[in-house]
């Protein structure tokens, strides 16, 4: 990417910087050699000392670490970003919530929780037709059919999923549809990283029938005929903070949840030719810009923070990072307040087994590791 600067005095003196940078990469390893094809765009009031090159790849190997991923980064990031603080946590408007998805069925069962102080009454109703609806401290809707979709886990099923657009909609629109009943919840508007995929009948039909004959689902749970009708969109959404996805409070709180996939997403729906077949809306935040701008680590030294730690490791396993995003963690401090922070969130993979796949996360400011429980 084209980068501005002041003056043409600046430009030389990078350039040479850069020139001997080459020079001195032609001498490495193939092993230590790393892609610096960078996505970065500084402003003309970007001074020489606020500029980090982030590359789009990394590309490089340390004795039994090595990195093969690119970085997810926004376009145009230079690592001078402004800081954020919490305001609130945002809830969505129960009553507003019953209205839109409450069925004509009869209502068989209201439960009202005990909650911490400082949050909204939750509540939930459970319909004659198995329409269930929750809100509170979230907001859940599950239609009738969708306990179908539940057994088969299909936010995760990236096995039988694809990318295909489905014949009733473009996934588009159900995004848009999504992101307009957020809007009358209350939520924030527009603040949202939407992804998606697909599964159609007859690949859910198979992984049913998978199940059953492995003894891993009861045939009684078997749905009576899948169609065309069932087919669906997964929608899920991450929120933004700035120009980067927020790494919720959630996933903080151990390694097992801190992983970043479709059911970890603070926004989750289900979509068929039939509607919306459920919604799950929890841990979202209002944001405020503070005062002070943050200076991030160039690439290098957060990585080399990986690389000790699991070279340190007394094994003799291989590992690969296969994912590096840069996220804003909330989190509570110390004080038991929400705090943000940039934070680099890794995947590595042990011996090339996928099923031990584990989490890091460092702190994209400071450089520390960040140690889950």
């Amino acid at each position: 990417m084209k980068k501005k600067y002041k003056n043409s005095i600046m430009i030389l003196i990078l350039l040479t910087v850069l020139i001997g940078c080459s020079q001195k990469e032609n001498d490495k390893s193939p092993a230590q050699i790393k892609d610096t094809t960078t996505k970065n765009t500084a402003t003309e009031n970007t001074t020489a000392e606020d500029i980090v090159v982030f590359p789009d790849r990394y590309n490089t190997e340390m004795e039994r670490v090595k990195f093969q991923c690119e970085l997810e980064i926004p376009e145009g990031f230079t690592g001078l970003m402004q800081d954020y603080h919490v305001n609130e946590q945002v809830y969505c408007d129960s009553n507003k919530f019953y209205e839109m998805f409450a069925p004509e069925s009869e209502l068989k069962e209201h439960h009202t929780n005990p909650v911490s102080e400082g949050l909204p009454e939750d509540n939930t109703y459970i319909f004659a037709d198995g329409t269930t609806i929750a809100s509170g401290f979230q907001c859940l809707y599950n239609s009738i059919n969708n306990v179908y979709y539940n057994q088969l886990g299909v936010m995760d099923s990236i096995e039988i999923s694809s990318n295909e657009k489905l014949s009733f909609a473009e996934p588009e629109t159900c995004i848009e549809d999504v992101n307009e009943i957020l809007r009358q919840l209350g939520y924030p508007a527009d603040d949202f990283f939407f992804s998606w995929h697909s599964l159609n009948a007859q690949a859910m039909e198979q992984a049913e029938e998978q199940l059953i004959s492995s003894g891993d689902f009861p045939e009684e749970k078997r749905k009576k005929g899948w169609t065309s009708e069932d087919d669906i969109y997964v929608i899920y959404a991450y929120q933004k903070c700035g120009t980067l996805p927020v790494f919720h409070e959630i996933m903080s709180l151990g390694r097992s949840l801190a992983y970043d996939t479709p059911s970890g997403a603070p926004v989750q729906a289900v979509y068929s030719v039939r509607g919306l077949e459920s919604l799950l809306v929890n841990n979202i935040y209002a944001f405020e810009k503070a005062e002070k701008d943050l200076h991030l680590k160039n690439f290098d030294e957060i990585a080399k923070v990986v690389e000790e730690k699991f070279n340190s490791i007394l094994n003799e396993a291989d590992y690969a990072v296969t994912r590096a995003k840069l996220y804003e963690r909330v989190y509570y401090d110390e004080k038991q307040n929400y705090a943000v922070e940039p934070t680099w969130y890794f995947e590595i993979i042990e011996n090339g087994n996928e099923s031990r796949t584990s989490v890091t996360l460092v702190n994209a400011v400071t450089g520390k590791e960040i140690y889950l429980p």
